[in-house]
C-alpha cells in the first residue's frame, strides 16, 4: 500500500541518515505542544528537521535572507524598459480597494493616463498574484491601514520623468492625479486609498516582471 495523508512513509526515504518516524509523523499531524495557529512555515520548519534535513534553505523568508552567509542576488533585469535621453525611472507600487466588478486593466489604463503628458508618463503593470519576493510584507502592512474591500488593485507602476524634475515631485503630482482618477472614474472611497507601498528596487523589479499585463500613458 502506498503511504498517503500523514504516513511518514511516504518522506523517510528523502531523508538524511537515521529519520526518527515518530517525531516525523507528530510534524506531519501538527501534533505541536502549545497554544494558539501555527505557521506553514514552522510546521514545515520541523519536517525537515525531522528528517535531518537543513531547513534554513527552504524556510527561510525574503526578507531574512540578507543574513545568510554567501548570498548572491541576481538582477531579475534593470527596469520596465528603455528611456529615451536623461528620462528616469521611479518606481511606485499603487494600491487600492475597488468595486468587485472592476476591471484592473481598465484601472491600469486609467493610472497610466493621469499622468500623461509634459513632465511624466508610466507603464502600469497589472499582478493577478502577488510574489512573495516583491516586497509582500511591506505591501500588507501598508494595506492594512486600508479597508481595501470589497476587491484589491495592486499595481507596479514605473513613472517616467522628465530630466529636471525631481522624482520626489512627480511622485507628489502623480498621487494627486492617481486619487483623483480613482475618486472619479471608480468610486473608490478615501477609506479604500490609493496607498503607496515602499519597497527596494529589487522587490519591485520582481513584481513588476510578475505583471500578468502593461498598461501605457496614451500621449
Amino acid at each position: 500500500m502506498w503511504p498517503v495523508g500523514t504516513d511518514p512513509g511516504g518522506l523517510a526515504p528523502f531523508g538524511s541518515g537515521r529519520v526518527d518516524h515518530d517525531r516525523l509523523r507528530k510534524a506531519l499531524r501538527a501534533e505541536f505542544s502549545g497554544k494558539g495557529p501555527v505557521l506553514a512555515e514552522f510546521q514545515h520548519r520541523l519536517i525537515l528537521k525531522a528528517m535531518n534535513l537543513d531547513p534554513t534553505g527552504l524556510t527561510t523568508a525574503y526578507r531574512w535572507a540578507s543574513d545568510l552567509p554567501d548570498i548572491v542576488r541576481t538582477p531579475v533585469r534593470r527596469g520596465p524598459g528603455p528611456t529615451d535621453g536623461d528620462w528616469q525611472d521611479v518606481p511606485v507600487v499603487v494600491l487600492t480597494g475597488l468595486p468587485l466588478d472592476t476591471d484592473l486593466d481598465d484601472v491600469a489604463q486609467a493610472l497610466a493616463d493621469a499622468v500623461a503628458g509634459g513632465e511624466m508618463s508610466a507603464e502600469v503593470g497589472v499582478l493577478a498574484v502577488l510574489p512573495g519576493a516583491a516586497g509582500v510584507w511591506e505591501i500588507m502592512r501598508e494595506s492594512q491601514r486600508y479597508r481595501m474591500i470589497p476587491r484589491n488593485g495592486t499595481f507596479f507602476v514605473a513613472l517616467r520623468v522628465r530630466p529636471g524634475v525631481s522624482p520626489r515631485r512627480a511622485r507628489k503630482a502623480a498621487e494627486r492625479a492617481w486619487k483623483a482618477t480613482l475618486r472619479q472614474r471608480f468610486g473608490v472611497r478615501a477609506e479604500q486609498g490609493p496607498a503607496f507601498a515602499t519597497v527596494t528596487a529589487h522587490q519591485f523589479e520582481i513584481g513588476y516582471r510578475a505583471a500578468v499585463s502593461y498598461r501605457s500613458s496614451r500621449t
